[in-house]
């Protein structure tokens, strides 16, 4: 800029002095100069004006190893042209960009797609692309940087596009042979694990009364008619109402690491059991002592059968790290009195502690139904809670 505006200061000098005497060419030059610097700041105040950068994502929730696209936009709403756009994205290395090479970028979480456009007077020009999508995550793409020069090379803008967009890959669910037992022998197993109640507005009969039977199930109308006590029978409800918690931790102590291939293991064993008890219809919540990617929230969404409620907990399971919040047993003990009464409480953990046994114990003295899904090699044993072992070695 200040060689520009240098370089415009001699030449204005020399028309002068080319207009004063009689050297004919001089003044011709120095004009021509003068055009080409002004034309070239007029460039460099315009050169982003009224230009549009945009990126879409084909889908932006997917489960693993599948593909959708990625469609890059640059639209030039003006009259002045751009010759020379460089464009500089981010993108996420949890995700592959098929048949094109990206750069490395200074965060080793991403990678630079590169690009290069030539834009006439209002024109758009589009770019789109396959991503292939293997990991479990939340994958922001951008921000992106822009950069242009005027024709003659002189002057160089940039410009940055910080929206951010965000693609969610659901963790994998697991197959039966992943899960070591079939998935409906683990689903009967927490089923059983919760005494059948009965639903008060759908009598389908009566019968004579017992002591056991509470005051208000009496059927008087039939009592008087059969000159002895009756009672209502209600249809019983299947359905059931499971908090499923997951314990992320996957070495104890927690400070030492963590276990990569048990750790997703975890996110997808949670996955695919809270998927299956809604498709049956059962009320299910999700609690987790693990942190998010993003924000400090705790990990709490109560039970629920709305249809709705499998996305949301396959969404936050996607954006689960590896690394705990807090201990599990200290979570539970917490956060117990939320609980819903009679509620199946199935615990998902990879590690077994003195701590982990004592919060079953507690929730079975309280009226819970505790399961515990242990991933673990050696199978624990725990009085009073229904356990489901499923090991698999890590390859």
């Amino acid at each position: 800029m200040k060689g520009r505006r240098a370089g415009l200061f001699v030449l204005v000098l020399l028309l002068i002095i080319g207009l004063l005497s009689d050297v004919t060419l001089l003044p011709l030059v120095a004009m021509l100069g003068i055009m080409a610097l002004l034309a070239v700041e007029l460039w460099e105040w315009r050169m982003f004006k009224h230009v549009d950068y945009q990126r879409e994502l084909g889908h932006t929730h997917l489960f693993p190893d599948n593909r959708t696209t990625l469609s890059i936009t640059l639209r030039n709403r003006k009259f002045l042209p751009l010759p020379f756009v460089n464009l500089h994205d981010l993108v996420p290395v949890g995700i592959t960009l098929e048949q094109i090479e990206t750069q490395p970028a200074a965060s080793p979480n991403y990678r630079v797609l590169a690009r290069a456009f030539g834009i006439s007077s209002y024109q758009q020009v589009t770019r789109q692309y396959t991503i292939l999508c293997p990991q479990r995550g939340l994958h922001r793409f951008g921000p992106a940087n822009l950069s242009a020069s005027d024709p003659l090379g002189l002057s160089i803008s940039r410009a940055t596009i910080n929206e951010i967009d965000r693609l969610i890959v659901y963790p994998r669910l697991l197959t039966e042979p992943e899960l070591g037992l079939p998935l409906r022998e683990l689903l009967g197993t927490i089923r059983a694990s919760q005494r059948l109640l009965t639903d008060p507005v759908v009598p389908i009969g009566i019968r004579d009364y017992t002591q056991s039977d509470p005051l208000k199930s009496i059927h008087w109308t039939a009592t008087a008619r059969r000159g002895q006590l009756q009672t209502r029978i209600y249809e019983p409800v299947t359905a059931l109402t499971v908090m499923c918690i997951l314990d992320i931790e996957t070495i104890v102590p927690s400070y030492l690491g963590v276990n990569k291939f048990q750790g997703e293991r975890l996110i997808s064993m949670a996955a695919t059991v809270c998927s299956a008890l809604h498709k049956a219809g059962h009320a299910i919540g999700l609690w987790s002592n693990a942190a998010l990617v993003e924000g400090n929230t705790a990990i709490q969404l109560p039970p629920n059968r709305s249809p709705k409620q499998a996305s949301a907990i396959l969404e936050v399971l996607a954006q689960m790290s590896l690394y705990s919040r807090l201990e599990i047993a200290k979570f539970i003990g917490r956060e117990q009195s939320r609980l819903p009464l009679g509620a199946t409480v199935l615990l998902i953990s990879a590690v077994d502690t003195p701590a982990h046994r004592s919060a079953l114990a507690r929730l079975r003295e309280y009226g819970y139904a505790p399961v515990w899904l242990y991933l673990g090699q050696h199978a624990p044993k725990v009085a009073g809670v229904k356990l489901i072992h499923s090991h698999q070695r890590e390859p």
